[in-house]
């Protein structure tokens, strides 16, 4: 009998083994430009939504990440092309004071505490003013301990997401996708249910690629760069926190690179989406955004340091950098909103955040931590 149970064990052992084996052969890797450009440009919209099942499932959103219809794709794209223009044409000024209001009360707290956590800081940040922008100004004021539990949530349940196998979801998972919107529903006076009206839809693709490349910009240019790159940094980003207009984003003053080029440059090192899937003849193909964007052969030998003034000699449209995707299923909000939004926020924080404050560890040399959770643990402290 112990023979048979072992012999059925190793059996079982071996299919799985096997089967993970397969699933890995069958997800190959594209980390040349031209490879990458190729499949992007052709991509289906069935090609784009296949991989991203695991967002619906888990989040239960609905929206052009995972819709295989082109009428149901153009009806869900309407209404966010003209958002998009709304806030074009409101100008910067409102949210750079809202978030101003916000961090006040933040920092207030650390002249108590003596330390704050950085990374949670930012990310109840960035989920307020996309609250701000794509929803309502001003009936959305959740307390800042909803927020900490829904992006604790989003940032779990994303995790999650990367585990999944064969579209199977856990009692676990389904009770946290659950209790996620229950707890939208309540800072947002709404019944929050799975589909196409899920608030969900919006604050992923916002809130959730944009928090990890607002952290690392300030990170580097606060705290990484030297006395003098910080103090042109700093005049730059003052300068936009003054008078929030595109013309103060994208001309350069003096030898300083512009903010835009600041921002572009967080981008390209720590681009929202490392990855990008694409399902082409049955096989899922992975474009390796990030080794793209970090190409020596391209970018040159400083490709792995942060250097926004290499932006002052590059093509504008730097034919691989994609940090929003490329063909035809380009973010939207990629010219303007989704770059001034972060300029918003690191504007803010280098306003506020001078030299009376400093971090809790000392970093090595070469690009900071893409992984998700490496900076969880980082203190904002109180310069004693």
């Amino acid at each position: 009998m112990f023979i048979q149970i072992l012999h059925f064990s190793v059996l079982v052992i071996f299919f799985r083994w096997f089967h993970t084996f397969k699933e890995k052969k069958k997800e190959k890797k594209k980390e040349t430009e031209q490879d990458a450009f190729v499949i992007l440009r052709q991509s289906s919209l069935e090609a784009r939504a296949s991989p991203n099942q695991r967002l619906r499932f888990v989040f239960g959103i609905h929206n052009a990440f995972t819709s295989t219809d082109p009428n149901e794709y153009n009806t869900i794209m309407g209404p966010i092309r003209y958002k998009l223009k709304v806030i074009r044409s409101s100008g910067w000024s409102e949210p750079v004071n809202f978030i101003q209001k916000v961090l006040h009360k933040q920092m207030f707290r650390i002249s108590h505490k003596r330390s704050l956590n950085l990374s949670s800081m930012i990310r109840k940040l960035t989920f307020r003013l996309t609250l701000y922008m794509f929803f309502s100004r001003e009936t959305l004021n959740p307390s800042d301990q909803a927020i900490e539990s829904i992006t604790t949530s989003i940032n779990s349940l994303w995790i999650d997401s990367k585990n999944l196998e064969d579209d199977s979801i856990s009692d676990k998972i389904k009770a946290e996708k659950k209790d996620l919107l229950l707890q939208l529903g309540r800072i947002m006076n709404m019944d929050v249910e799975e589909g196409g009206k899920n608030p969900l839809n919006i604050i992923i693709p916002a809130y959730e690629t944009l928090w990890r490349v607002v952290l690392r910009c300030f990170l580097e240019i606060r705290f990484r760069a030297s006395v003098e790159q910080r103090q042109n940094y700093r005049d730059t980003a003052i300068k936009f926190f003054r008078e929030p207009h595109p013309t103060n984003f994208t001309v350069a003053k003096n030898e300083s690179p512009s903010f835009a080029a600041i921002i572009k440059e967080a981008l390209r090192l720590y681009p929202p989406t490392k990855r990008i899937y694409r399902l082409v003849d049955g096989e899922t193909i992975r474009i390796e955004v990030e080794k793209i964007q970090r190409d020596p052969t391209t970018w040159g030998l400083d490709s792995t340091e942060f250097k926004p003034s290499r932006w002052q000699s590059l093509e504008q449209n730097q034919s691989n950098y994609l940090p929003f995707g490329a063909g035809k299923f380009q973010c939207p909000a990629q010219h303007e909103v989704a770059p001034m939004m972060i300029a918003v926020l690191i504007s803010v924080l280098i306003n506020q955040i001078g030299d009376g404050y400093v971090i809790s560890e000392d970093f090595d040399s070469g690009p900071l931590s893409g992984e998700r959770d490496a900076f969880a643990d980082l203190e904002l402290m109180v310069r004693e």
